[in-house]
């Protein structure tokens, strides 16, 4: 397609009244789409774009991709900010505070379950996913999601809440206090040095796509099962 110049232009919009008339409309509510869609402004479809393309990847390929991704280097130092900015948070006044939530909000895929997992290896990080089983990263923890769909009110479910946090933070310690006896020794290659790292090995080993490891699984079944009795003590 020829460039125009500012005489070929004057001369294209004489010679075209449609065209005139649209420039007018347009400029008068300062939107150009319906110009960009006049015919003689539009590319010719070569055959290169019309050539049958190769497939996607399938869903299974998509899948061993993303989980792949996770056993790479992590790139860039945005858990490191998000930690700074709990920090911040944390020496504000208490009147400032809402809740002790802290929303990490963006689109599907953009790393930020990624981020908290890199956070886990320098903190303390208790992580739980409570979504349904719709094929991302992290698999839901199924034992945990399912106890906190079980309240039909308001009164049981802030119980249900309390009784679940109570028996999280008591297998956890338990499991702190083990945490040598449970990870690689050592001698292995993937041998965590912190506390933290630790336990963010205990729950992340053996994770597949579409499950949780055996041990994050194991750990999420003893917290329900203590929840349960921590629930009907509170009744």
């Amino acid at each position: 397609m020829k460039r125009l110049d500012l005489d070929d232009g004057k001369a294209l919009i004489n010679e075209d009244k449609h065209l005139h008339t649209t420039l007018n409309s347009c400029w008068a509510i300062q939107k150009f789409a319906d110009v960009r869609r006049v015919t003689k402004f539009q590319m010719p479809m070569s055959s290169d774009i019309l050539q049958e393309r190769e497939p996607l990847p399938s869903r299974d390929r998509g899948q061993s991709a993303t989980h792949n991704a996770w056993s790479v280097p992590y790139i860039g130092s945005s858990h490191r900010v998000l930690w700074q900015k709990i920090r911040e948070i944390k020496m504000r006044s208490l009147e400032d505070w809402y809740s002790h939530v802290l929303p990490i909000t963006q689109s599907s895929g953009t790393g930020k379950s990624r981020m908290i997992d890199e956070l886990s290896k320098e903190h303390l990080v208790i992580p739980i996913v409570l979504r349904d089983s719709d094929g991302m990263i992290p698999p839901p923890d199924i034992a945990p999601r399912d106890w906190f769909l079980q309240p039909s009110t308001p009164e049981r479910a802030q119980k249900c809440a309390i009784a679940f946090l109570m028996a999280l933070f008591e297998t956890t310690k338990e499991i702190i206090g083990g945490i040598d006896d449970l990870t690689p020794s050592s001698s292995s290659k993937e041998v965590p040095a912190t506390i933290s790292a630790k336990f963010r090995w205990f729950m992340a080993h053996n994770q597949m796509y579409t499950s949780t490891g055996n041990l994050r699984w194991s750990f999420y079944e003893r917290v329900v099962e203590i929840g349960k009795g921590w629930n009907q003590m509170l009744r």
